[in-house]
């Protein structure tokens, strides 16, 4: 299952497996329709360190967000 906020082109999908998507107009590193991809964590922190360590990158300002080699970017949330 899965809830939708906005109207596309803006619209953010969060499915029930703890997985998020968020479409965009904006022109990105990436060619496609989403700005990010958001995961649920029980440690957003411990997630992100182990992407960190396996070659993923910050993204400026952003706590718990890592940059896949490709630009795609990461949000990880803790929903405890």
């Amino acid at each position: 299952s899965y809830r939708e906020d906005g109207v596309s082109p803006n619209r953010k999908i969060w499915f029930s497996e703890g997985i998020q998507l968020n479409e965009t107009t904006e022109e990105l590193p990436v060619k496609g329709i989403y700005d990010h991809v958001g995961f649920h964590a029980e440690d957003a922190a411990g997630f992100v360190s182990a992407a960190k360590a396996a070659g993923c990158t910050d993204v400026p300002g952003k706590a718990h967000w890592f940059m896949l080699p490709n630009g795609v970017k990461v949000e990880v949330k803790c929903y405890s």
